[in-house]
């Protein structure tokens, strides 16, 4: 391993190894509870404040529609990735052909009207970490911004690789992580601000710290930073 020495004045030296591995954002930012294969492709009426209209309910999974499609003739809806279990195979062409489930229709169907659509989305559901806590009733159009940042999502330590802490986000800190890495582009979905992640204590909050100095080269910072740990530590031996 490489080391590099750095001087505070005073004799005083510090030996710096390799900067830490970038952590897995991968790991950070996705939330621990996935989507099980058999929840239903709509929204269950369940989850809703007040019961849904009949008309928003899609023909095949009888849930509010997700990203709803309109069959052409008599206008049912459809979650789009229910639609794909009513495609055929056309025998003459080979191509997938859609079949309306209600009526026979076999025109391909269509977006619905923008009032439709809008209506449909001020909804109001359930958070999807209701039983985690969350009392929140927020409408369709704002439900994924909201679970994002919602302080009952599950999340793992930004240290993860190293503490191997996971909790909820009300019960973590909020920090600046690494944003140059391959999986910046997840950060920015984590809905908490750019470069931010979630650590489980102090100490960890300040290794991901140290990890973005070190990562984005403000090597003067990360050096203050680990001085400032040493001199802790010392007066810690002292006392």
């Amino acid at each position: 391993m490489d080391h590099e020495f750095f001087g505070f004045g005073d004799g005083f030296r510090v030996l710096i190894p390799n900067p830490p591995a970038i952590p897995n954002f991968r790991d950070i930012f996705l939330p621990i509870r996935r989507k099980n294969r058999d929840e239903p492709n709509g929204f269950p009426v369940t989850r809703f404040l007040t019961p849904p209209p009949s008309e928003y309910l899609c023909v095949l999974c009888q849930n509010v529609v997700k990203k709803p499609l309109e069959c052409r003739k008599c206008g049912k809806l459809y979650c789009d990735s229910c639609i794909a279990g009513l495609q055929i195979v056309d025998e003459n062409s080979c191509n997938k052909a859609f079949s309306c489930n209600a009526c026979g229709c076999s025109q391909e169907p269509r977006q619905p009207s923008q009032v439709l659509l809008r209506m449909i989305t001020e909804l109001k559901i359930k958070c999807v970490h209701f039983d985690l806590g969350c009392q929140n009733y927020i409408t369709i159009e704002e439900m994924n911004r909201h679970e994002l940042v919602c302080p009952y999502r599950e999340v793992l330590c930004g240290n993860f690789r190293h503490c191997k802490k996971s909790g909820l986000i009300k019960d973590f800190i909020e920090t600046e992580a690494v944003t140059r890495s391959i999986y910046s582009h997840i950060s920015n979905r984590a809905g908490s601000g750019r470069g931010k992640c979630y650590t489980c204590s102090d100490n960890c909050k300040k290794i991901v710290a140290f990890d973005k100095l070190v990562t984005d080269k403000q090597h003067h910072k990360a050096l203050l930073e680990y001085y400032q740990v040493l001199l802790s530590l010392r007066e810690k031996e002292l006392a």
